[in-house]
Formats: structure tokens, C-alpha cells, sequence
């Protein structure tokens, strides 16, 4: 957990230095390797789920705006290669990775407070569909779940409507989309919609839609129109995987291509159609959180070993990703104090905290003042991560705090 070696260069010779050197303890690395067994994944399974319960009691500034929602969750996945020794407990699907294994992780966050709800790690097979149907007893009355499209199939979103809790997601692909008018239900018509949004004023229409052609689900659609360049890059995505499957895009595709359309159960009053679109734009953050922890933690390199040490040693730099997050959250109960529109960076952050993990661990094992560390090192390392916000563009927490407003 506070090794500074990323994992696919630790050996079981450092792990045994390590003990010697800072918990004056001899081992061989033959006892090291055998305890890299099931009781060891099971009790580091047991270890990050009881943190990933304890909540922080200081919430940042902030928290107080949310009357609207019990909880906003933004949920998506992350997945890299792993070995091909460990294909076989992690294989991957398809084209992608099929000789080599795939990790893939689960993670979910509430926005507005920024506790984690889930890190599950699992099998890439078990796509983010299998994940919505399986978790969807976890749904609360009141909760509003901001997902990919990976999530939001049709049955997912009636059944969270069933819950008494509302979604907000993009529109899935290929779903027939109706309007109801004096004669009945009439399918969309994507020249009607570019034509509304000629005529708008504010650059996107909201529309009273249903969706599916036996389903007829009641929604909201928020239509957003995007820049030449995205579309252009659209159409290429789409044209190279039509090619692959010897088939042609449709014109009524190459219209409804030029926008974002967004579908959500949440009312009006609740949920108002400019903090869709913030919102929907605050789920990219989970991105950032995934690259940090790459780029930063180093997650995903990993190389030849038996599947309970590298399960180990995957949920112990999970737990200190944890610890680091925990960190981020206190020091933006600091910033907000005096810039409620602000906060960390969580890349600067986190590589920041890489720098203390002897520190750190001193204090949580040897009972070095954590007070004076705090005080030494804490308000330092936020004050150099605080956010600096580019000219002409909105930074995470300002489109937070305005959502947060929206809401309140």
C-alpha cells in the first residue's frame, strides 16, 4: 500500500527489504510469496469495503444547496491489460485482449459530497449492462443516477422510474424515439427537431418524448447542437464501423449525429433543462479520476504473477487511493471555506500525496503527530493544488457549484 515502486516492478526481494527495513522484521520471500493467498484478497476485499462505509462527517461547503436530489451519483468503468497468465480468471471479449487478461473496475461517486458508493473489481465480460441489472437494488427513492450509455438500456430506466428515483443519461443508440400528438403516437422527425433548434435562442430545445416501440417510456429530451469539428469526428467514428460490418449510415443518422440528446424522468421543477447539460458535463470528471489513477497510482501496471498477489496488490493501492481521496475531500472543505466555486486539483493532489507516503505511513504506524504533519505539509500541499482556472472556460467546480445553486 505505501510502496513509491509501481507494482509491475516490485518484487518479492523489495517486499522483504521493506519489512526489514521499516517494521524491523525478518521473512523470506518464499513466506512473503505464500501469503498471497485467498484469506489475504478476502480480508483486503473486507478492509476497503469497511472505509468505503465510513463517511467523512466534515462534507464540503456546499452540500447544504441539495434539496432536489437524496444523492446525485455519477457511475462508469475503467479496464487495462493485465498478463496473459491471468486470461484465465480475467479474460478478455471479442477482438479486444482475447490472448491477454482484462481487469475492469466499477466505481460510482456522489457528486455532490464526493463519497464514494462502489469499487467493485471485476471480469471485463461483465459489461456495464449486466452491471446496471444487477445493481439496481441499490437504487434509492430520490436518488439521481448520471450514467454512460454503456448503462442505460430501456429496462434499466423503467425499472429506476419504478424506484421512485430519476436518470439522467444520453439517448441510447437506435432507440425509437415517439411524439404524441392528436392522432397518437408518431415517430421523430430529426428534420422537424434541426428546425426547432434553428429557431432557438438559448442553442438547445427541450422535447415531452417516449421512448421505445412497445415500451412508450415518458421522458424529457434535451437536445444540444455540437460544433462542426465534433460532428465531423462523429461521422468518421461511425462511417469506419459501419465499413467494418459492409453497411451504409443512414441519412436520418447523419442528422440526428449533429446533436446531444440527452433523456431524463426528473421534472422540470426539479431538474431544470440548463443544469442537464452542466450536469451531463460534470460526468466527464470521472474520467479525469480514472486517468489520475493511472497516470498517478499506476493501477494498471502490472506484470507476471500468481492472481492473489496481483489481487493484493491492486486492493491495497485501491486503499491508498482511498486514503488519498478522503485527503482531496478535507482539502476542499478548506478551499470552499473562502472560494466556494473551487477546489483541488485532483491530479496535482494525488501526485502531491505520493510524495508523503513515508510520512503517512509513520504517522498511521508509528504514531508520528499527525498535527504537526498537517500543519508542516497539509495546508502547503492544498494551497498548491487548488485549481487554476483557464480564461474562457469553467472549471469542475464552478459548473458544480452552479448546478449546486440550480438545485437548491
Amino acid at each position: 500500500m505505501f510502496t513509491d515502486i509501481d507494482h509491475d516492478q516490485l518484487s518479492l526481494l523489495d517486499l522483504k527489504q521493506d519489512f526489514g527495513q521499516y517494521l524491523n522484521c525478518d521473512v523470506s520471500r518464499t513466506a512473503i510469496h505464500k501469503r498471497f493467498n485467498p484469506n489475504t484478497v478476502a480480508f483486503l476485499k473486507e478492509l476497503l469495503l469497511h472505509h468505503l462505509s465510513i463517511k467523512l462527517q466534515n462534507q464540503p461547503i456546499g452540500a447544504k444547496f441539495l434539496e432536489a436530489f437524496s444523492s446525485i451519483t455519477i457511475k462508469d468503468s475503467t479496464k487495462f491489460t493485465l498478463p496473459k497468465n491471468l486470461a484465465g480468471e480475467y479474460p478478455g471479449y471479442g477482438g479486444f485482449n482475447r490472448s491477454s487478461g482484462l481487469m475492469n473496475i466499477q466505481y460510482e461517486y456522489e457528486l455532490i459530497t464526493g463519497q464514494w458508493i462502489c469499487l467493485e473489481l471485476t471480469k471485463a465480460t461483465r459489461n456495464d449492462q449486466q452491471d446496471s441489472k444487477e445493481s439496481i437494488d441499490r437504487i434509492m427513492p430520490g436518488d439521481l443516477l448520471i450514467r454512460d450509455l454503456g448503462y442505460a438500456t430501456l429496462s434499466y430506466m423503467r425499472q429506476v422510474n419504478e424506484k421512485n428515483a430519476c436518470f439522467l443519461n444520453r439517448l441510447p443508440s437506435k432507440t425509437s424515439i415517439f411524439i404524441k400528438g392528436t392522432k397518437g403516437y408518431k415517430k421523430i422527425n430529426w428534420d422537424w427537431v434541426d428546425e426547432l433548434l434553428g429557431q432557438s435562442d438559448k442553442g438547445y430545445i427541450e422535447l415531452p418524448v417516449f421512448l421505445g416501440t412497445e415500451e412508450k417510456l415518458p421522458v424529457r429530451m434535451i437536445i444540444d447542437k455540437i460544433s462542426e469539428t465534433i460532428y465531423e469526428q462523429r461521422i468518421r467514428k461511425a462511417k469506419k464501423s459501419a465499413n467494418s460490418k459492409n453497411c451504409q449510415l443512414s441519412d436520418e443518422y447523419k442528422v440526428q449525429a449533429r446533436y446531444n440528446s440527452f433523456v431524463t424522468n426528473a421534472p422540470e421543477d426539479k431538474l431544470p433543462s440548463e443544469s442537464v447539460l452542466e450536469l451531463y458535463r460534470l460526468r466527464w470528471q470521472i474520467e479525469i479520476v480514472f486517468k489520475t489513477w493511472k497516470s498517478v497510482s499506476s493501477i494498471h501496471k502490472v506484470k507476471k504473477m500468481k492472481k492473489e498477489r496481483f489481487e493484493s496488490q491492486l486492493l491495497s493501492k485501491m486503499l491508498w487511493v482511498l486514503l488519498n481521496w478522503k485527503f482531496l475531500l478535507i482539502g476542499n472543505t478548506c478551499v470552499q471555506r473562502y472560494q466556494p466555486d473551487n477546489g483541488c486539483s485532483h491530479f496535482k493532489f494525488f501526485k502531491s500525496m505520493k510524495r508523503y507516503l513515508y510520512e503517512i505511513r509513520q504517522i498511521i504506524f508509528h504514531g508520528a503527530d499527525l498535527f504537526q504533519w498537517v500543519d508542516k505539509r497539509f495546508f502547503k500541499l492544498i494551497a498548491d493544488s487548488i485549481v487554476e482556472v483557464k480564461k474562457g472556460k469553467k472549471s469542475l467546480y464552478q459548473r458544480l457549484y452552479k448546478v449546486k445553486l440550480c438545485l437548491g
